[in-house]
């Protein structure tokens, strides 16, 4: 059911929105219902997910950072450059990635021994997500398998972000490997980006 909120909000973005930003949502929505006609939350939850700056002029977001440290390990370190290529990617549908910390330390307080808990490794619009970048010489379903393993022991993640642009493996593999991983892991939103580089959430 359409809320006047929805309604409200869906006019002011017919007004205002970019042409860009109005295919870009549009066929993440498409491709999430599989419908022709999208219905209309779905396309105004897509719109608020997305930076205000691109909605309007197209403009890719800045990604940020919680610090200057992390930023500095995510810029010169080589594991970790996949993951700040797909943030790009991200960006240039409107998502504005936060780099955050991805650990957790703390004192258990029976033991005394320090304790780690992984945490996502980002924050799109308060949400928790967590990049997996499917490289050129990964293993198949194994290294779908070790995406889906690998997150499901962080503390909390919001929305996976599957990345297969680089990868040597066919998007109808990968998403058919997602799906079985996303029942067995417990993952409702996962974000999956095609070699087009389109964006779309696996069903």
């Amino acid at each position: 059911m359409r809320s006047r909120g929805d309604r409200r909000l869906f006019r002011k973005l017919s007004l205002t929105a970019s042409a860009a930003a109005w295919r870009d949502v549009s066929k993440t929505v498409a491709f999430c219902t599989r419908k022709q006609k999208p219905c209309l939350r779905k396309i105004v939850g897509e719109f608020i997910r997305r930076d205000l700056r691109w909605v309007l002029t197209g403009a890719s977001p800045e990604i940020s950072y919680e610090n200057t440290e992390l930023k500095e390990r995510i810029l010169n370190d080589k594991r970790l450059m996949p993951q700040y290529r797909t943030a790009k990617r991200l960006a240039l549908h409107g998502y504005q990635y936060h780099f955050q910390e991805d650990e957790r330390h703390y004192c258990d307080p029976v033991t005394g021994l320090e304790q780690t808990v992984g945490l996502a490794d980002g924050v799109v619009r308060r949400k928790l997500w967590e990049i997996k970048t499917l490289q050129c010489s990964f293993n198949g379903s194994r290294a779908v398998e070790a995406a889906f393993r690998n997150a499901s022991h962080k503390e909390r993640i919001d929305v996976l972000v599957l990345d297969n642009f680089d990868s040597n493996q066919s998007d109808a593999d990968v998403i058919v490997w997602a799906k079985i991983r996303m029942k067995q892991k417990g993952f409702a939103r996962v974000l999956f980006i095609d070699k087009h580089n389109h964006a779309y959430y696996i069903k």
